[in-house]
């Protein structure tokens, strides 16, 4: 990608000042989200219908069985909030990262889905696979707030390849519009010009955006600076991320409405690892959100497990015939399928999705 230069919106609000006070009840806070992980995991129906309905698609769909592609996403998705909570709750007990990883490659799955969805709508309606220089307008596929954590988790996990692979995708899909819900969230904005400045890439702001949060901005600006100079920004940073904790409302939509994200910051480990990576070292910092394992950095990532390499077979198997490609296979996926499912509550269980009108419509 050299030095290619790629333009983000950012979204500024006063409600997103860090108040004085934040500090001191992020402890109650993160108990309220670690209270509705245990719920989520702990509810027999969300077991059955997030976690053992939803292997069964996907066990149905790597035999090689006929598919409803929106079944195959929304099991996608439960499956990594489901893994997702449950790896929260084992890392709180000093067990392994493992199901976070797991929810991660869930999520990437479904990310892959989607790109290709949008990459070959493009090329069927430019004739060619080879012209991408088209001026039609797709409709965006992928949440723009979503790159951000699937991006943030990658590095946080310590899958750097992989994590690097998610960064140059993001910089592309701003350009070609993949992405729904640009300037309207701090946290991806802020993740990939962490990712830019690692790598060299210049990113430019539109020049209707507005900065970014200040603890933000002040850790992109001492991305390599001295332990003490961040050190501030770093608590800050924690503090800015438990104010966009909260559940979604008819008025506001936040980068952390799931709770796993609340107790699970992803985009401050980022920044840490980044450090990392530049052998710079990282200051100890006292917050809540960064004690305990799952505000470390584990030291080791994790590869895909057997079942998410044989989804990723079937996956690239299904895009890579033209038949199918021509009958829109993976176009049974536009973004008003996506945004209606995420518009649910976060711990809604996926009976209900599937059992709605709206959903029915959407298929």
């Amino acid at each position: 990608m050299g030095q290619r230069e790629c333009r983000l919106a950012l979204r500024s609000d006063a409600g997103w000042e860090v108040s004085e006070e934040m500090s001191a009840s992020a402890q109650k806070r993160l108990k309220t989200a670690y209270r509705r992980v245990e719920e989520r995991i702990n509810d027999p129906y969300n077991e059955r219908s997030m976690y053992r309905e939803s292997s069964d698609v996907l066990d149905a769909f790597v035999s090689g069985d006929d598919f409803n592609l929106g079944e195959v996403l929304v099991a996608l998705t439960s499956l990594a909030r489901w893994h997702g909570a449950k790896g929260v709750v084992e890392s709180h007990s000093g067990e392994s990262n493992r199901s976070l990883c797991t929810s991660f490659w869930f999520d990437r799955l479904y990310n892959t889905i989607m790109r290709l969805s949008f990459s070959e709508e493009r090329d069927r309606r430019n004739g060619s696979p080879s012209n991408t220089n088209s001026p039609i307008k797709l409709d965006p596929r992928i949440s723009f707030n979503d790159q951000g954590l699937l991006l943030a988790r990658g590095f946080a996990l310590g899958l750097i390849k992989e994590a690097d692979k998610i960064g140059r995708e993001s910089l592309i899909g701003i350009e070609d519009g993949i992405f729904y819900g640009v300037g309207f969230t701090a946290l991806t904005p802020f993740v990939v010009q962490v990712y830019s400045k690692w790598k060299g890439i210049e990113v430019a702001d539109r020049e209707e955006a507005s900065e970014e949060p200040e603890p933000y901005r002040e850790l992109i600006r001492n991305l390599t600076g001295g332990r003490e100079v961040i050190k501030k920004a770093l608590i800050d940073s924690c503090d800015f991320h438990l104010s966009r904790s909260w559940e979604n409302d008819d008025r506001e939509t936040y980068e952390f409405a799931d709770p796993v994200y609340a107790i699970y910051p992803v985009e401050i480990l980022m920044f840490l690892r980044i450090r990392q990576l530049l052998d710079l070292p990282n200051p100890e910092v006292d917050h809540p959100l960064l004690r305990g394992p799952i505000g470390t950095l584990p030291a080791n990532g994790c590869e895909m497990n057997p079942i998410h390499s044989r989804i990723l077979a079937r996956i690239m198997t299904y895009s890579r015939k033209p038949k199918l490609i021509a009958k829109g296979k993976w176009s049974q996926c536009p973004s008003v399928l996506e945004s209606r499912i995420l518009r649910y509550p976060a711990d809604l269980p996926l009976v209900h999705m599937l059992e709605s009108p709206v959903w029915a419509r959407s298929l």
